[in-house]
């Protein structure tokens, strides 16, 4: 019951949407490169917001200084995932140095994206484990109508 249209080759092909700008190989790099730049800087970018409570007190001494060191790593690994990738590129287009830097660079990538993921878990334990030395002023009910200006 359906409909079947008869298109000759010539009228398909003539009507054909051109693929410039498309799925090139170019394009398809450039993405790549793009994409890598945007999560490793958002990645630093995170683990420097996280070096904002350098100075801030924890429980004991070991805690502060897992936190600073879970810190800079955070900030570290993209960025050094970052120099290796550039490297690794810059390295591909000018010799054949380039494949033996690739085995290299990819144990690396791993290695640090390891490094990064642990040092990721790290905060969040160290987050829940401050939860058990909050100040009792947490637990005070605030009068929000005095803070409201025309009440």
């Amino acid at each position: 019951m359906g409909f079947r249209t008869l298109n000759s080759s010539r009228a398909v092909h003539s009507r054909r949407v051109s693929s410039v700008g498309g799925y090139d190989e170019d394009s398809v790099s450039s993405r790549s490169i793009i994409i890598l730049l945007i999560g490793c800087l958002s990645g630093a970018v995170f683990g420097g917001i996280h070096c904002l409570a350098w100075n801030v007190l924890f429980r004991g001494h070991a805690e502060q200084i897992l936190w600073r060191a879970a810190s800079l790593v955070i900030v570290s690994a993209p960025v050094s995932i970052l120099l290796l990738w550039g490297c690794a590129i810059w390295l591909n287009s000018l010799s054949e140095l380039g494949d033996i830097f690739a085995s290299s660079e990819i144990i690396v990538s791993l290695a640090s994206i390891f490094i990064y993921i642990v040092a990721r878990v790290i905060l969040i334990v160290l987050i829940w484990m401050n939860f058990q030395s909050l100040p009792s002023g947490i637990y005070d009910t605030v009068a929000w109508t005095n803070f409201i200006p025309h009440l």
